[in-house]
């Protein structure tokens, strides 16, 4: 099963909807692109599709037009496009990536070297606007031989004929274009797709995506009432324009996070999986850390005195005195009294997760002195100064891995941040950490600090 219908069968046993956003490789910033798609989906994307620039974009309406022209200003290609996604690859490998572009720089290419590339670097799907099945026989054969998704468009204006060649093709999902005319028309009527979407099901049991004219999380709550997942690309592309192409990352993240909130919030999961609901999933995080790990016996004190000073340390609750190496092995934490002694974030996820395979999330979210907030120093000054001691960019480590044979997401608070807690950016983190979550359907999802030296439960939620 491909990485697509994967992600579409999920959806369908969850209840839940599917978000594709599209945006332009190498637009607003090639070095951004990456960073980008990561964002994407961090923030909850279930398929994201990576337009191929194009000096012809027929399709497309003036954002996307502007979109590709920049691109190619850059001398960003099929080539480097391809990059991206094996790059993207690296670090996230369930996120499916379909492309989308136009004939010809496949066939400058060369198909079968095409298709060759395109399995190569992880892609999932490929999407030419000017390719219709009847034209693309030899391609579709060369996706569906490398086990890639070739996805196809309807329209309104697409017959019962035209609906079944399409149907007969496509696989992944078929994308229905909601409205006549090019991509970024505002003219939606959700109750003209719900009307044209059952044809196209008696055709196929393909999912749909539904595309143009779907501007913000409304408008996408709209067409999910009928369509099996909303494409998003001119406003989000706008979007993007309108902003620094440092931050398009950020960005990008922060665009599509509340319409996969609005999503979720309006079509939930129908049920959770039996193994979640059952009783005794409530687990202390004591249960990976303390057993066989911590020794109950306590260091004696009488050398102490006749060692050099950072040797011995003082347990702060019991004030048991403990030899520091045996402190250390034990994961800070004092072996007479369990008192957990503060550690920084990244040591106390290493203790925690199995091996070091593992995703970092939401690390390109940066804090913004938004309020301007001044007391003897500046609130950037503070960040400034916190980002230097520590290394991180805010107070809130997010990592997913394997805990215990489980995957989980775990969120950790660095308590040497001290100022980066406060800001918008910890909350966009810890929302990309829920929503990496449930993707997967994680069955552990965080790790709570009950105080600032301790950690103590993780929780299923």
């Amino acid at each position: 099963m491909s990485r697509i219908k994967a992600v579409f069968a999920k959806l369908k046993e969850e209840g839940r909807k599917g978000l594709i956003p599209f945006v332009t490789g190498g637009d607003p910033d090639p070095g951004q692109t990456v960073a980008m798609l990561h964002a994407l989906a961090n923030a909850g994307s279930d398929v994201i599709e990576l337009g191929v620039p194009f000096s012809d974009p027929m399709a497309d309406g003036p954002v996307i037009q502007r979109s590709s022209e920049r691109a190619l200003e850059k001398g960003v290609t099929s080539r480097k496009i391809l990059d991206y996604v094996a790059e993207f690859r690296q670090t996230n490998q369930h996120t499916p990536i379909v492309l989308m572009g136009y004939a010809n720089p496949i066939e400058r290419m060369g198909v079968e070297k095409y298709v060759t590339e395109a399995k190569k670097a992880g892609v999932d799907g490929v999407l030419v606007v000017d390719y219709p099945p009847e034209e693309s026989l030899e391609f579709s054969k060369y996706l569906r031989a490398a086990e890639l998704d070739p996805i196809f468009l309807l329209a309104p204006t697409s017959s019962d004929e035209r609906i079944e060649k399409v149907a007969r093709a496509a696989s992944g999902y078929v994308y229905y274009v909601s409205l006549k005319g090019v991509t970024g028309a505002q003219n939606l009527n959700a109750a003209e797709v719900s009307s044209k979407l059952p044809t196209i099901r008696k055709f196929t049991d393909v999912p749909v995506g539904v595309g143009f004219g779907i501007r913000d999380a409304e408008s996408a709550c709209r067409v999910a009432q009928s369509a099996d997942a909303v494409v998003i690309g001119s406003a989000l592309i706008q979007f993007l324009e309108a902003g620094s192409p440092q931050e398009a990352a950020a960005l990008a993240g922060k665009f599509i996070a509340p319409i996969r909130a609005a999503l979720d919030a309006q079509f939930g999961m129908k049920q959770l999986p039996k193994e979640i609901l059952s009783k005794g999933k409530c687990m202390s995080w004591f249960d990976k850390i303390i057993p066989p790990r911590i020794s109950s016996k306590t260091p004696g004190d009488a050398a102490k005195k006749s060692v050099p000073e950072g040797i011995w340390a003082k347990c702060k609750s019991c004030d048991a005195v403990l030899y520091q190496n045996d402190l250390v092995s034990n994961a800070m934490v004092c072996p007479s009294c369990t008192y957990h002694m503060r550690i920084g974030s990244r040591e106390r996820l290493n203790l925690l997760f199995d091996n070091d395979e593992r995703v970092e999330i939401g690390r390109e979210v940066l804090p913004m002195d938004t309020l301007k907030f001044k007391d003897s120093k500046s609130y950037t000054a503070r960040l400034n100064e916190a980002k230097e001691a520590t290394g991180e960019t805010d107070a809130l480590v997010v990592q997913k891995g394997v805990m215990n044979g489980i995957e989980v997401v775990i969120a950790c608070f660095e308590f040497e941040f001290m100022g980066g807690q406060w800001a918008l950016s910890w909350a966009n983190v810890f929302v990309a950490a829920c929503r990496r979550r449930l993707t997967p359907m994680c069955r552990l999802s965080a790790l709570q600090l009950l105080a600032a030296h301790a950690c103590r439960k993780v929780w299923v939620r």
